[in-house]
């Protein structure tokens, strides 16, 4: 389109070579092009709707020509303009390409929908609106929609820096003054807190996996598609129980003897998943002809549930340090150590000392991300898949991801039942020291759950049940039990699980069951960040808030 016509709408791609995170992303290769072009010929359907032009803009700067080539080889306009004034940018190519509205584009999200940009180009001539947001999307494919007016308005204001560069920031903080319209994605593509932006080397990477060099026009992808292989990129497809890799852990064959130093209590800092982890492995590597020996301290709660399980437990002093610990195994003529302990402090050195010294050391640990120069590390949780690099490098062997989640076999569970009510399980863990179960009642209390029951599970260790018995009396609908046998039949009987986000969360997902996780501890919180970050699910909180969690619950069961 000639300079100086007008149009109805300018889709504006910002776009810089220099940033600050990750330099030159935008011509970092995805599926065998640059990641501008990749987006470039992603949103090129946009302008096959009369009145829409697409245009890149960058800055004036040298490193900026590669990304001024790139969009002219593709025939896309290019404005260029101030280097630290991205507001100057738009208005720019508002003078160069007059347009009655703009919708902005930034080139670190090479997955954002033409789709997307259809419905709220349609849903801005609908309204009047000044300014349009399309909410719930991916982070890294939305899109915000601007009168034209709106923006060179905007530049004529005193700003500060912060709003010169986010171009929405001032009309946000000042949404009295404008007319804010808000789109909510389709259901389809609601995942807000899935994370396909490009900031960093590790974003480039994930978002990369995505697509091979093969396929042909990777960039026409749907975004439900791209939202699918991002849930399915972590590992939980290649799962097996733990009985078909132990061998692989132990560099081949099963040893003899096995230590297992790991604590369970209901003290605050300690649960009963570790322990009930290392039990799951002790039997599996028991019917192999591995003897198992626990080495504790001595809590009489998590000693009497280890021996209760029919294995012997030798107290040991030792909290993050191992001196005791490996006088013990030393003692008891056990090759091989498996450590499972949830201290912030504990102590790898000795671990890796140990090892020196010919102890063979395999360390169990879902809550940190630590790599000893030890003979194994298992590490199951969701932040280490496509983890890479010299951290590595001290393990001999390394066993990443929710495919060596540990279970002993997945079970064939049958859902619930059709019946009139819905059913609903609290379950925290075995002992509950932070007190979730009671929090999660009181704030039951304020939900409306008409058609509703609740199930409370009280794991083994927990204290006193009185006081979340008479909470529970206070609903219309409901039910305590205490360390039910079959605990993921319990699980499957139900239509959603609010739990905590360790390893029940974890048993939930392998086996499909709905789940709306509640961090208890801040390893738990980086675990659900991380569950909504990669799309796999849609309600979860990082912390218990009253409020959220009856807004999510609602949802979710209305």
């Amino acid at each position: 389109m000639a300079e100086g016509l007008p149009t109805d709408v300018l889709v504006v791609v910002q776009c810089r070579f220099n940033s600050r995170r990750l330099p030159g992303k935008a011509l970092a290769p995805i599926a065998g092009v640059t990641m501008l072009e990749f987006l470039l010929r992603r949103l090129a359907p946009c302008t096959a709707r009369p009145g829409v032009v697409l245009v890149v803009a960058t800055t004036e700067l040298e490193d900026d020509d590669r990304v001024a080539e790139c969009a002219a080889a593709l025939g896309v306009p290019v404005v260029r303009g101030a280097t630290d004034d991205v507001l100057s940018r738009y208005v720019q190519c508002i003078r160069v390409h007059p347009a009655r509205s703009v919708i902005r584009v930034t080139a670190d999200n090479p997955l954002t929908c033409p789709e997307t940009l259809d419905r709220a180009m349609d849903r801005l001539n609908e309204t009047e609106a000044d300014y349009l947001s399309v909410d719930g999307l991916p982070y890294g494919a939305a899109v915000d929609c601007f009168r034209a007016g709106v923006l060179a308005a905007l530049d004529g204001k005193p700003l500060d820096p912060a709003e010169r560069e986010h171009i929405n920031l001032h009309i946000l903080n000042h949404s009295d003054r404008y007319r804010v319209e808000r789109l909510r994605a389709p259901d389809e593509v609601n995942f807000p807190r899935l994370r396909l932006t490009v900031d960093t080397a590790e974003d480039h990477q994930f978002v990369a996996s995505l697509f091979s060099e093969s396929e042909t026009e990777p960039w026409t992808i749907p975004l439900k598609e791209a939202i699918t292989r991002a849930r399915r990129s972590c590992g939980m497809g290649l799962w097996r129980p733990f009985a078909q890799w132990a061998d692989e852990v132990f560099g081949g064959s099963i040893p003899p003897r096995l230590a297992v130093r790991v604590d369970a209590s209901r003290l605050p800092g300690l649960s009963f998943g570790h322990a009930a982890r290392c039990l799951l492995m002790a039997r599996v590597l028991r019917e192999r002809g591995c003897a198992v020996i626990f080495l504790m301290q001595d809590y009489a709660d998590g000693v009497r549930y280890v021996r209760d399980h029919g294995f012997p437990v030798i107290p040991v002093a030792d909290r993050s340090g191992f001196g005791d610990t490996l006088r013990a195994v030393e003692r008891s003529e056990a090759g091989w150590l498996l450590v499972d302990l949830p201290y912030d402090d504990l102590d790898t050195r000795a671990l890796e000392k140990a090892a020196h010294g010919g102890t063979k050391v395999v360390l169990l640990d879902d809550s940190r991300l630590l790599f000893p120069a030890v003979e194994a590390v298992l590490n199951s949780s969701v932040r280490t898949v496509g983890l890479r690099g010299g951290a590595l490098q001290g393990p001999k062997r390394v066993f990443l991801g929710p495919q060596y989640f540990l279970l002993e076999a997945k079970r064939s569970l049958t859902g619930p039942t059709a019946r009139e009510c819905r059913r609903l399980l609290l379950t925290f863990g075995g002992s509950d020291p932070t007190g979730l179960t009671e929090a999660v009642l009181r704030a039951l209390i304020g939900v409306p759950l008409e058609n509703v029951s609740v199930s409370v599970v009280l794991g083994p260790g927990y204290g006193d049940p009185t006081p979340v018995e008479s909470l529970a009396a206070a609903l219309n609908r409901s039910t305590v039990l205490r360390a039910p046998e079959d605990f993921l039949k319990v699980m499957a009987d139900h239509d959603l699980i609010v739990c905590a986000g360790g390893r029940t969360m974890y048993e939930a997902w392998v086996h499909g069951i709905p789940f709306l996780p509640i961090g208890s501890a801040p390893h738990e919180a980086r675990e659900v960040r991380e569950f909504l970050e990669r799309g796999l699910i849609c309600f979860g909180l990082e912390e218990m808030d009253d409020i959220v969690f009856s807004n999510m619950l609602e949802r979710f069961l209305h």
